[in-house]
């Protein structure tokens, strides 16, 4: 469970308290939380995101990567050109739907809910996306790669340098 004082940080950093918080997964370099575990099911409806990144520096950073076309080139044409990226990326959904379902079942087990949300919970992928061969949110897919690795987050590092706003010196 989150730490009173990660939860007061988190709440700062956010503006505001965080929804189903669970537990920090990544910290920059003054130990304070950037990514947070939340739960997939947050005041009973499905949360569009397992994890959360909370840390300012990180996040305004990746903002101003998704004001460019970044996205869409890396959509049609970096990974349709390379097979095993397109096959890294499924993988990254993949395997963030099943931790997303498997942390599901371990908070809610048979609790009675609603069979869409369910169905949300249990087939869909990196920040609630249907399509495993897209990318719908880069701050999603960064804070899922702080906590287990992933390419997006991989390509954002190499491209982007985005793990230098994890210091607490000057860029």
């Amino acid at each position: 469970m989150l730490s009173e004082k990660d939860f007061e940080i988190v709440t700062k950093q956010l503006g505001r308290k965080p929804i189903g918080a669970l537990e920090v997964t990544a910290r920059d370099a003054s130990s304070e939380p950037v990514v947070i575990k939340v739960d997939p099911l947050a005041e009973g409806k499905p949360f569009p995101s397992m994890y959360w990144l909370t840390g300012p520096r990180v996040h305004k950073a990746i903002a101003d990567v998704e004001r460019t076309a970044w996205i869409k080139d890396l959509e049609h044409r970096i990974i349709p050109e390379a097979a095993e990226m397109l096959a890294r990326l499924k993988n990254d959904n993949e395997r963030y739907r099943e931790m997303r379902w498997q942390l599901f079942q371990e908070l809610h087990g048979n609790e009675n809910i609603q069979e869409s949300y369910l169905k949300v919970i249990r087939e869909s992928g990196i920040g609630g996306i249907q399509d495993f061969s897209r990318v719908r949110c880069l701050h999603m897919h960064y804070a899922f790669h702080l906590a287990h690795g992933g390419l997006v987050g991989e390509l954002l590092d190499k491209e982007f340098n985005i793990k230098a706003f994890m210091h607490n010196e000057e860029l």
